[in-house]
């Protein structure tokens, strides 16, 4: 019976240290993989939320009496909710009158300045989101 113990208690130690071993091996790419998962749903996120906010806007800039001031401020309404801090915002035209027929928001948003864990990997990239839209109401007299 003694024997038996020992012999168990040496396979036991010899068994942890091959664990530690391999968690030393497995845990650098479990940890990436699982990052890597984040910032892939972060950036999906950016950008299905930029589609938004640009198509909320330019719904903002068609009705009667709309500025371009309200437009940005919708614009920057929606891409604040999932704090994005760095961001172009152009509407065209500038100033938006009776007689504009159109209305273009545009959004442009550097995924480096967005993202959360690997933002030099993403540096010189930008999400670009565009919608046009006509105007409801345009006074032709």
């Amino acid at each position: 019976m003694r024997i038996l113990r020992s012999t168990t208690l040496q396979a036991k130690s010899k068994r942890c240290g091959a664990t530690v071993v391999e968690f030393a091996v497995i845990a650098p790419v479990a940890f990436f993989v699982i990052f890597s998962g984040i910032e892939l749903s972060r950036m999906s996120m950016i950008r299905n939320n930029a589609e938004i906010a640009v198509y909320e806007g330019a719904r903002r800039g068609i009705l009667p009496g709309a500025t371009a001031a309200a437009v940005t401020a919708e614009v920057n309404h929606y891409l604040n909710l999932i704090g994005v801090k760095q961001k172009t915002v152009t509407i065209t035209p500038s100033v938006i009158t009776g007689q504009t027929q159109q209305i273009t928001v545009s959004v442009s948003i550097p995924v480096a300045s967005s993202t959360w864990v690997v933002g030099k990997l993403t540096k010189g990239k930008t999400i670009t989101k565009s919608c046009t839209l006509s105007r409801e109401w345009i006074n032709k007299f």
